[in-house]
This record gives structure tokens, C-alpha cells and sequence, in this order.
């Protein structure tokens, strides 16, 4: 191959896996929105998370939704005890 020669790679995922893993698309938006937080979608559909160090594997939306949650929730105690 030369230099100039581009090339991509693009998913080729069954119907039903395709679906799976966008069941998570609401939970990374959200993701995205928190500093600190880095994640990555796995195959077939599994979401890790790392927050502060700890790395977490979700295997639905609905986990990973009570987790952003929880975090918010932290969120919120903290911003009220600092204002304090």
C-alpha cells in the first residue's frame, strides 16, 4: 500500500445485536455530558464505564441509567455541601 491510500472499516453486526447496542445511545449521550467519565460500547452490547479509577461493565441501558443517576445524585450532595 502507498501512503496515499485510505481505507475504512465499518461494523457488520446482525439486525438484532445492531438494535441491542443502540439501546444504549441515550445512556452515552448522557455519558458524554459528565467530566471525568470515559466509556466505550463492546461487543455484542455490553457499556464499560471509568469513573475515578473504578471501571464498571453494564449489560443494559437500565443499569447504566441507575448508575448516571446515582452519580447525579452524588452530584447534587456534594454542590449542597459546598454551598454550605
Amino acid at each position: 500500500m502507498s501512503g496515499d491510500t485510505r481505507f475504512s472499516v465499518f461494523p457488520d453486526h446482525t439486525p438484532r445485536t445492531a438494535q441491542a447496542r443502540a439501546s444504549f445511545n441515550d445512556v452515552r449521550r448522557q455519558l458524554r455530558m459528565i467530566p471525568g467519565i470515559r466509556f466505550g460500547l463492546f461487543y455484542p452490547n455490553r457499556l464499560r464505564v471509568t469513573h475515578n479509577g473504578k471501571e464498571t461493565v453494564f449489560n443494559s441501558p437500565e443499569e447504566a441509567g441507575a448508575f448516571i443517576r446515582s452519580l447525579k445524585t452524588r452530584e447534587n450532595i456534594a454542590e449542597a455541601h459546598n454551598s454550605e
